[in-house]
């Protein structure tokens, strides 16, 4: 009879995905919970944490169409947007350059875009240029108010603008629009665009605030909301640009580099952010971006 209780590398390797993207963090972010709990069934039977993913934010994608055709269209766009959180979390783990990162993420966009479409008034989806390419998100406004004030929302390294979709619903329910985006180094941005973070992140999100002030249909008024190290990124750009009316800090550091003893994984994390290969590199973009002068913009 065997003894040996050593834990297979594909199970630790599951645990550690089940650990680093906890219950309360999917479902609190837009997951449905039965999702979850069939998310993790799936990678306990050995399905690797990627390909579960897809499967249930396909089979989403198949109850959306399925209620769409049949005219339930309240049904269908949650069943879209299920879809969506799925194809959010399943390509974590992987690698900018492996394929399936590419096409998970494109379901992803695929899926909420049609959820969106369902709202009212529609979430669009927008293209700012900036930097000989374009930051990348979802608009989302209001229903009967006249230029609305908008609040710029973001994630951090992993967390990307799709995650905070439901904290910006609380805003929109409160007569606020909301510009969910994927900042340099983040997301659709950073995936389709190859436009990474750098010392110059802050003038990405001057782009976004001139992108608000040109529509008409928002005012000028401007707050921004930083998730996870996305906080760091939000006071930088307070500080940087005086046309930012508030800021919300949820997360970040002010000083990104006193964290690497206590979390070693952070200078790998950053790294595909920033486009960096080498360890050193990342902690040198944060501390120039750190001391450049604020603008003075008007």
């Amino acid at each position: 009879m065997s003894t040996d209780t050593t834990t297979p590398p594909w199970k630790a390797e599951a645990e550690a995905h089940k650990r680093a993207m906890p219950l309360q963090r999917l479902a609190g972010n837009g997951m449905d919970y039965a999702d979850v709990v069939d998310l993790y069934r799936l990678v306990d039977d050995g399905i690797y944490w990627s390909d579960a993913g897809g499967q249930l934010g396909d089979r989403n994608v198949e109850r959306g169409t399925v209620a769409l055709q049949a005219g339930h269209r309240a049904t269908a766009a949650a069943w879209f947007r299920a879809a969506a959180a799925c194809f959010r979390v399943a390509p974590v783990p992987l690698p900018d350059r492996d394929p399936r990162k590419i096409e998970l993420y494109r379901k992803l966009i695929a899926s909420n875009g049609p959820a969106g479409e369902l709202d009212d008034p529609p979430i669009e989806h927008v293209e700012i240029p900036w930097s000989g390419a374009a930051v990348v998100g979802w608009l989302l406004r209001p229903a009967g108010v006249e230029q609305p004030p908008t609040v710029i929302v973001m994630g951090g390294f992993d967390g990307w603008r799709e995650e905070y979709h439901v904290g910006a619903t609380y805003l929109v329910a409160r007569g606020i629009a909301v510009l969910l985006m994927d900042g340099p180094g983040q997301g659709e941005t950073r995936l389709f665009q190859s436009l990474h973070m750098g010392a110059d992140v802050t003038d990405a999100y001057g782009a976004m605030i001139d992108f608000i002030r040109a529509d008409d249909r928002l005012s000028s008024v401007v707050g921004i909301w930083g998730n996870s190290m996305g906080g760091f990124l939000a006071a930088l750009a307070a500080t940087r640009d005086p046309r930012i009316a508030a800021c919300v800090v949820n997360g970040g550091t002010i000083r990104p580099s006193e964290i690497l003893d206590r979390y070693p994984r952070f200078t790998s994390k950053i790294q595909p952010s920033s486009a960096s290969t080498t360890p050193t590199t990342p902690e040198r973009q944060w501390s120039s971006s750190t001391s450049r002068p604020p603008t003075s913009s008007p």
